[in-house]
């Protein structure tokens, strides 16, 4: 994959993507490229997209997105890597104050595959203030849990 090319074009695409979506949006993409060269060399290449059921508003340049999201959306990831590739997808469904979530990732390297699944419960208690509880299972692996608070300060 020549570089250049996607350098000079792609500056081009999202300056014509954040013109459009001055005022407010409901995606929210990505595209990505990089090269790591160094004792473990590898080319990586990544597109992703989050859709919210609701538009979104842009907050300003100081503030563009609310640090906590308590808007119902989904979202898929993909990868691809030298030696592997993975996908990964989910959602979040925010009722009232509650928020359940999920996601699933397949991992595909040239020596196997390996499943990843993640659930996620919460409750936003402010606007800046979210506890969430989450287990995360992996194939072959005892079932993970973990939980957050985030506070968001000024």
């Amino acid at each position: 994959m020549k570089l250049k090319p996607l350098l000079i074009i792609t500056p081009s695409l999202l300056l014509s993507v954040s013109i459009v979506m001055a005022e407010e949006y409901q995606s929210f993409s990505s595209i990505g490229y990089t090269n790591v060269d160094s004792s473990r060399s590898y080319d990586a290449t990544s597109v992703g997209i989050t859709y919210f059921f609701e538009k979104q508003q842009t907050l300003g340049p100081l503030d563009q997105f609310k640090y906590i999201n308590s808007s119902t959306n989904v979202f898929g990831n993909y990868s691809h890597y030298d030696n592997s590739e993975r996908f990964n997808g989910g959602g979040n469904l925010f009722i009232n104050n509650f928020v359940i979530g999920g996601s699933y990732s397949y991992y595909d390297y040239d020596s196997g595959s390996s499943d990843h699944y993640n659930a996620r419960v919460g409750y936003l208690i402010s606007e800046d203030l979210i506890v969430n509880a989450y287990a995360n299972k992996s194939k072959g692996f005892d079932t993970d849990y973990h939980f957050s608070l985030h506070i968001i300060t000024n």
